[in-house]
């Protein structure tokens, strides 16, 4: 269980503050409850809090919570965060001809 004061702190933070805040939250196992409150802060402009917020999504396999953090993010952006977090689930990667809808089989 993460102090309720704790992870206001790390909402509520910015830049290098957050980055220093999420170490500690991660370091005390958040749970499926905790990750629901985190989950919006995957839209942070660093990559590094990024990519440890959708780690803890996938761990506890909230996939659709993480989709719905994705709206409006650039695409390429949305692409690297659901390719760690489907590495993450261990869902292959679909093949460039079935990622770019051509239909094409390889």
């Amino acid at each position: 269980m993460i102090p309720e004061d704790l992870l206001e702190k790390y909402l509520e933070s910015r830049g290098r503050e957050r980055k220093a805040l999420l170490k500690e939250v991660l370091a005390l196992g958040p749970g499926v409850d905790e990750a629901r409150v985190m989950a919006p802060t995957l839209r942070d402009p660093s990559p590094r809090v990024a990519a440890r917020v959708t780690a803890l999504l996938a761990r506890h396999r909230l996939r659709e919570l993480f989709e719905e953090q994705l709206v409006n993010l650039k695409p390429g952006k949305i692409q690297i965060l659901r390719g760690h977090f489907n590495k993450i689930i261990g869902v292959e990667p679909a093949s460039k001809g079935e990622a770019d809808g051509d239909g094409a089989t390889e």
